[in-house]
């Protein structure tokens, strides 16, 4: 049976430096390549494995129980300084924080803020039209609430003599219903 990575030839490998001087090899494959021909291990990230809630005793786990091993592969300064010696790594990816990196063209600054721009009407826009469907679709409960003010209004505002007077003037009675709609009662 071959292996897979029996051969000597995988794609170049690169090693990349965080700004916390931690060296990582980010791909599957270059770590099992450095594992198994080259005999460096260094330590994957694990994340620890959870017990399952559904075993009767504590002693049974699960797979999900077993802790998950996590790219990247962080190396040891001695193993990244054999890789590198023996240019087994073709190169070293160096990661800047934020702080060493140079400021942003003037262009690059002029082309996002169009884009920001662009963005925002875009939204605003979307916002304008959800708010109007929102609106629309309480329209019927606003006109009877609308309706209900108006007529508490009108009942406060007239005098105990004028609802006398204009009562007598109509042949028929107008009654509210709990919606707000008028209803004209015939005498």
């Amino acid at each position: 049976m071959s292996e897979p990575y029996a051969s000597e030839e995988v794609d170049d490998l690169y090693l990349q430096m965080s700004p916390w001087g931690d060296f990582f090899v980010w791909t599957s494959r270059h770590v099992q390549w450095l594992r198994r021909q080259h005999r460096i291990f260094g330590r994957l990230l694990s994340q620890k494995g959870i017990l399952s809630s559904s075993s009767v005793t504590p002693a049974k786990t699960t797979l999900a129980a077993i802790p998950s091993v996590r790219l990247p592969l962080c190396l040891s300064l001695e193993e990244t300084s054999l890789l590198l010696y023996q240019r087994i790594a073709k190169g070293l990816d160096i990661v800047t924080p934020l702080t060493d990196l140079q400021p942003p063209l003037v262009s690059d600054l002029f082309l996002y803020d169009e884009a920001l721009a662009t963005h925002f009407e875009e939204v605003a826009e979307v916002y304008q039209a959800q708010k109007r469907q929102k609106m629309l679709s309480y329209y019927g409960e606003m006109l009877a609430g609308k309706r209900k003010r108006r007529t508490r209004h009108a009942g406060r505002n007239l005098s105990k003599t004028e609802a006398v007077d204009k009562e007598e003037e109509k042949e028929g009675d107008i009654q509210v219903d709990e919606f707000g709609k008028f209803q004209l009662l015939s005498v």
